[in-house]
């Protein structure tokens, strides 16, 4: 009994020790590697914004974590954009779907989002190693200086910028966005994309 209960207590006092070790040596590393990186991006990449104006309205652009679906979402926003003009010219009359919900008739833009939803903030900054001209997909690094993580993305050319959007446009958007109902309840466990230890 006396050497069951010291294995026990060894065994708790070295998942006490190496848990928190593996976390935080964890937690140093990928903040240390953010950090060059970040040192790097300032001096060397380029630093652009990421949106989408179609239609008259700012919105956010969605973007993919691998290259395959930039080049779905390079697709979809060339299509989505010839809708538009299609529409404009008076090819194709707009399509509308009746709303249960709602009780009314709204407009719908009939292409198939090809990729999970996930967006970046309008004025959130994006940074870029180069852009080419035959380039369709961008891959981008975002920065969270914060708890310094980082994610890399894959956009589609269309929806990059030198600069913020218009300011009418930029309040236009917020206004849409601080309309729309809050989320509330806690975010924990849920996966930041700036990596585990940025939750």
């Amino acid at each position: 009994m006396e050497k069951r209960l010291k294995i026990f207590f060894i065994a708790m006092a070295s998942i006490m020790v190496i848990t928190p070790s593996v976390w935080y040596g964890a937690q140093f590393y990928w903040q240390n590697k953010t950090k060059k990186l970040y040192e790097i991006s300032q001096s060397k990449f380029l630093k652009k914004y990421t949106y989408v104006i179609m239609n008259g309205s700012l919105d956010q652009a969605m973007y993919s974590e691998d290259k395959g679906g930039g080049v779905e979402l390079a697709d979809y926003y060339s299509k989505v954009s010839d809708y538009y003009e299609d529409v404009k010219s008076g090819k194709r009359e707009r399509e509308k779907i009746y709303s249960h919900i709602t009780k009314d008739t709204g407009y719908i833009v009939p292409v198939i989002i090809p990729v999970p939803l996930q967006h970046i903030g309008v004025e959130k900054s994006i940074y870029v190693e180069e852009i080419s001209e035959t380039d369709l997909v961008v891959k981008a690094y975002v920065f969270n200086t914060k708890c310094w993580g980082y994610y890399e993305v894959y956009l589609a050319k269309s929806t990059i910028h030198n600069e913020l959007p218009p300011d009418s446009l930029l309040e236009d958007f917020m206004k849409h966005v601080h309309s729309l109902p809050s989320r509330e309840g806690t975010t924990f466990g849920k996966p930041s994309p700036y990596g585990f230890y940025c939750n």
